[in-house]
């Protein structure tokens, strides 16, 4: 669902945000122009991509609650287990960790009683970080039997970054450093491959971290700066681009379909993922 494109290395962290609340505050036009029940979801569900990105807990907090009030009056189910699974990150980042696990539990459920395999395995990592951030490490261990299957033969296998740097923060919870850089750094070799930048930043991230539990905070810092320096194209030509190629860039109308917005909130989602690491 979501379009990969590179952060321009010459932008500044105050630019990309600037960027990115402009692209928001255009996504909150076309969602007051949407009728449709389900079309208000869709968007609902870009506005809270971004709020999570940008840090707005509370405001992410509270679109969840409206995409759980409308799929529930009109029986989305897969719609209510993504609304699920977005309040419990919020709860989760509010304090409120348990009731976060819970929420993003019956998300993920949800969605899979659907029979979706679609994404199925990047809610359990999500529902896995959670659980590796309450200490229940067994839990987490067994979703990532369960994502390891999803991910054999499917498009699923572009998780396989994030399920191998879970399994390295379980393995460093348990104090084995040297067998957690090991899966670190095989997860950044996956996440290169597939170019995906925003797993590379996160596995990078937590590799730094044991680098220095070990005593090599100096090396942990260098494979920090040179990921975060890695070279990319424009990002507000990237941006430019996917604007015109959605229905151009003047102000936002009824034109614009629910998945124009869903394109571009993909698009910005990656463009700007760096964000999450803070979480």
């Amino acid at each position: 669902m979501f379009v990969d494109v590179d952060v321009d290395s010459d932008s500044s962290g105050h630019e990309k945000e600037s960027i990115t609340r402009s692209i928001a505050g255009c996504f909150v036009q076309a969602i007051d122009r949407f009728e449709k029940p389900f079309d208000i979801v869709w968007a609902l569900m870009v506005k809270c991509s971004l709020c999570a990105l940008l840090g707005q807990n509370d405001l992410l907090l509270q679109g969840a609650a409206k995409i759980i009030e409308i799929s529930e009056r009109h029986r989305y189910t897969a719609r209510l287990g993504n609304g699920l699974s977005l309040r419990g990150l919020a709860r989760s980042r509010l304090g409120e960790l348990d009731a976060g696990i819970a929420d993003t539990r019956q998300g993920m459920v949800l969605w899979r009683s659907r029979g979706i395999v679609s994404t199925t395995a990047e809610l359990i990592c999500w529902l896995c970080d959670l659980l590796v951030r309450a200490g229940r490490l067994d839990e987490a261990s067994q979703l990532l039997d369960e994502a390891d299957t999803l991910i054999i033969d499917t498009d699923e296998a572009c998780a396989l970054a994030e399920c191998t740097r879970i399994r390295g923060r379980i393995t460093a919870c348990g104090n084995d450093l040297t067998g957690a850089v090991r899966l670190f750094e095989k997860a950044i070799a996956i996440s290169q491959r597939q170019e995906a930048r925003l797993f590379e930043l996160r596995a990078t991230t937590q590799l730094a971290s044991v680098l220095a539990r070990q005593g090599r905070a100096q090396a942990g810092e260098a494979r920090l700066r040179a990921s975060s320096t890695h070279s990319a194209p424009s990002t507000k030509s990237s941006i430019l681009r996917l604007l015109e190629g959605a229905g151009g860039v003047a102000p936002i109308d009824s034109r614009l379909s629910a998945a124009s917005v869903i394109r571009l909130a993909g698009a910005t989602f990656m463009i700007f993922g760096v964000v999450l690491i803070r979480t």
